[in-house]
Formats: C-alpha cells, sequence, structure tokens
C-alpha cells in the first residue's frame, strides 16, 4: 500500500510541476495564481496544499528537478583531461540538454525574463565547474572561484543566445568559437 501512495504522491508533485511549467511558458511566474496551476494539472488546491506551501515552493520543485537532470547528465558525459575540456563538454552538453525542450526553454526565457533559466544554467554550471576545478588545479593565479563565475557566466551567456536566437548560430558554430576563445592552460 505504501508504493500506492508513494506513486500517487509523485504523480501529483508531477502534473502540478507540468501544469507550472506550461504556465511559464505562457505568462510570467508573478502573474500566475495557485488556481491556475491546479486548473491546468486537474489537480484541487487542497492537494495542491498538501504538498506544497505555496507557488514558490513549486518552483524551486521545478527548478531543482531541472538541475538534478542536467547535473546527472553532466556527471555521465564529463571530460576533466584539461580545464578548456571542462568548459566545452559543459557547453556542450547544456546545448544539447536546451535543445531537448527549446521550446520550453525559450518561452521560459521570453515570459520570465532570464531568472528561471539563468538560475538553472548559472548554479548547476557553477557548483560542477569548481568542484571540477578543485580537483583539478589550476595554473593560474587567480582563485578558482573567479575563474568559474569568468567562465560559467560566458557558457550562461552563450546558451542564452542560442535559446534566444535559434537560427542566428548553429550549436557545432557556438561550441567552435568558445574552443577559440578559452586559452588551452587555466
Amino acid at each position: 500500500m505504501n508504493d500506492n501512495i508513494d506513486l500517487r504522491i509523485i504523480k501529483t508533485k508531477r502534473n502540478l510541476y507540468d501544469g507550472l511549467l506550461k504556465l511559464l511558458c505562457k505568462q510570467p511566474f508573478e502573474e500566475i495564481k495557485i488556481k491556475d496551476i491546479c486548473d491546468i494539472s486537474l489537480t484541487s488546491r487542497s492537494t495542491f496544499y498538501d504538498h506544497f506551501n505555496n507557488k514558490y515552493e513549486l518552483l524551486d520543485y521545478l527548478i531543482d528537478d531541472l538541475k538534478k537532470d542536467i547535473v546527472s547528465k553532466m556527471n555521465i558525459n564529463r571530460d576533466a583531461s584539461s580545464t578548456k575540456k571542462i568548459y566545452l563538454s559543459a557547453l556542450t552538453l547544456i546545448l544539447d540538454i536546451l535543445d531537448e525542450n527549446i521550446n520550453i526553454y525559450r518561452s521560459m526565457l521570453k515570459h520570465n525574463n532570464n531568472s528561471v533559466v539563468v538560475d538553472i544554467l548559472n548554479n548547476t554550471l557553477y557548483k560542477d565547474v569548481e568542484e571540477t576545478l578543485n580537483d583539478h588545479g589550476t595554473k593560474l593565479d587567480v582563485p578558482i572561484e573567479i575563474i568559474t563565475k569568468f567562465y560559467v557566466n560566458g557558457v550562461v551567456s552563450i546558451c542564452l543566445l542560442y535559446i534566444q536566437y535559434p537560427n542566428k548560430y548553429e550549436k557545432e558554430d557556438l561550441i567552435k568559437y568558445f574552443d577559440i576563445l578559452i586559452p588551452e592552460e587555466l
């Protein structure tokens, strides 16, 4: 019986999550009401409050879920033989992940002033790259925190450019340009 309860909870949270995601593609988060989330996810308000205290908690759940997806894929596809390869690998992976749901990310950017997408990309990449640099070190006399911020913001900016202007640059070209911009030895 416990397995059924857990499965129902997972399904309910997934429905609410998907409902919020659909709404984020249409309007800014600030304009979304709990009633809207419940209507689109076919969930009662009382059920919503059984799982979340407010829409911000649901948004945190959504962001955490997207981050976990990115982190799990980054851990599988890591090439940490050099700092340059770390960043190129991260950019390539993130662009691939964005491609999988490009319309969702594009809509979220259009209606939410970059905040949700930037948070997902920035926090996820920052943590992963900083940990990798701490493990492998750097040849620069610059704190790892500064190096990480500098290059992660570059990766995030390129990703935002890719999302916002889908036909302006090909994914392979962006990776090639970033490859030119990153020095061999960091």
